[in-house]
């Protein structure tokens, strides 16, 4: 509100200190705090449990500005060069939950057309914002992304040094040091796990296993043929093996892609100063 109000007199301090912190590929240490909100996930869930409750971080107001201008350049890097996987539909622009209900139904009714059925499983990856692992996501921003210098600079001081304290009422934790995980709650936090979780499609991609996102719900399908005296089948049983085995790899470190010739084509010049 207040924002709003003097925007005159702010709009030119707060646009020399964002373009200050781009051009030097740095975020304040002074932003990286963030106090915690345990809300429950759902009215129905037991609110003596701890695992009822989901982290979110009540994060600067500054800081969720900065976050906001590297997301829409970092989207905007990322669709240009067509860097997310086709069937993740969240925190993309012109996807949504909406879509991700029409790709399904529209690929149930091919494969009935087809005279097959589908299997489908439902996967929800636990605390999945909360383990992400810096030097992977780092790797993933520069290997499958393309970025360098400034940019690659900005998201690792995003990242390290981060602090967070957790607040019930008028009682206060310890503050502690944050090594794993995106604040639930930011601007960023779900673009970085899309990035981050960017390679699970490929893994069972030869297995004819299809794999939908949305954010950290997953949908792996696979089309299997109908007939009077079915033989069984271990494709699906191989394939939720494989997936599986990358969730459960250390720190996904497994399938990190490898820098190729695109990569070059990928290193734009991001964060371009703020007008």
């Amino acid at each position: 509100m207040l924002l709003k109000r003097f925007i005159d007199f702010l709009v030119s301090p707060i646009t020399a200190i964002l373009n200050l912190f781009l051009s030097t590929g740095t975020f304040p240490s002074a932003l990286k705090h963030a106090s915690i909100s345990p809300l429950l996930k759902k009215p129905n869930l037991d609110p003596d449990d701890p695992n009822s409750y989901r982290p979110v971080s009540n994060l600067p107001f500054l800081s969720k500005l900065i976050e906001r201008d590297i997301f829409i350049q970092l989207s905007d890097h990322l669709a240009r060069h067509d860097l997310l996987p086709d069937r993740q539909s969240a925190y993309r622009q012109n996807y949504s939950t909406e879509t991700a209900l029409l790709s399904l139904r529209d690929d149930l009714l091919r494969a009935a057309d087809d005279g097959n059925g589908t299997a489908i499983v439902l996967l929800d990856l636990s605390v999945a914002f909360d383990t992400i692992d810096h030097d992977v996501l780092l790797d993933r921003l520069n290997g499958h992304c393309g970025l360098t210098g400034p940019a690659l600079s900005w998201f690792t001081s995003y990242l390290r040094g981060r602090t967070q304290v957790v607040k019930i009422g008028s009682v206060s934790s310890q503050t502690i040091n944050i090594r794993f995980g995106v604040p639930q709650g930011s601007v960023l936090g779900g673009t970085l796990f899309t990035i981050y979780i960017c390679q699970l499609p490929s893994v069972t991609a030869t297995d004819g296993v299809i794999i939908d996102g949305f954010s950290d719900d997953t949908q792996a399908r696979i089309r299997l043929p109908l007939a009077k005296n079915p033989s069984p089948s271990s494709q699906p049983t191989t394939s939720l093996s494989l997936l599986s085995k990358w969730c459960s790899s250390p720190q996904l470190r497994a399938f990190l892609p490898q820098k190729s010739s695109k990569t070059q084509h990928r290193q734009d010049r991001l964060f371009p100063r703020c007008a």
